[in-house]
């Protein structure tokens, strides 16, 4: 009788184990936006090797998901024709943005300062041509809970030769 018992036990735990697993929601993937980035270009003369700087960019996640910002990279396109003129410019981070929705207005922004982009073969080719570019920036990351879902969010920012 009790291996009977032993046995309708182990199938009664087995099948409360199965049911409560169907009714977990995984966590969603972040919804990572740039609400703001500043300056939204610079002008430039040929011959500068001094990096430009972004000087603020605010982030915002969406739906309840912390984040975390693990990198930046860049490429210069040019503004006739649209085709990339620099190699891939890669810059590690490492930022905790914080989950919210859209009743959140300021603790679920995060705010970077300061990030540089080297512009040295970008006016080079933009010196031959006498054109200007654009520098397509893509921010990538994951969520901070298990760091498996990935987000990526893209930026332009204009690089214009003075006239």
């Amino acid at each position: 009788m009790r291996k009977y018992l032993f046995f309708l036990m182990v199938i009664l735990f087995v099948s409360v184990i199965f049911t409560s697993c169907e009714n977990f929601t995984p966590i969603p993937a972040p919804e990572v936006t740039v609400l703001y980035f500043s300056p939204l270009g610079v002008y430039t003369c040929p011959g500068d090797t001094i990096p430009v700087g972004m000087e603020e960019i605010q982030f915002k996640v969406w739906n309840y998901v912390d984040a975390r910002l693990t990198n930046m990279s860049y490429v210069y396109r040019s503004v006739p024709g649209d085709s990339i003129i620099t190699p891939t410019y890669n810059m590690g981070l490492d930022v905790l943005l914080s989950g919210g929705d859209e009743t959140c207005v300021t603790s679920c922004i995060t705010t970077v300062y300061n990030l540089w982009l080297e512009v040295d073969s970008a006016l080079d080719y933009m010196d031959s041509l006498k054109c200007n570019s654009v520098a397509e920036i893509t921010f990538t990351g994951e969520d901070d809970f298990d760091k498996g879902k990935e987000f990526e969010c893209k930026i332009y920012f204009s690089l214009n030769l003075v006239p």
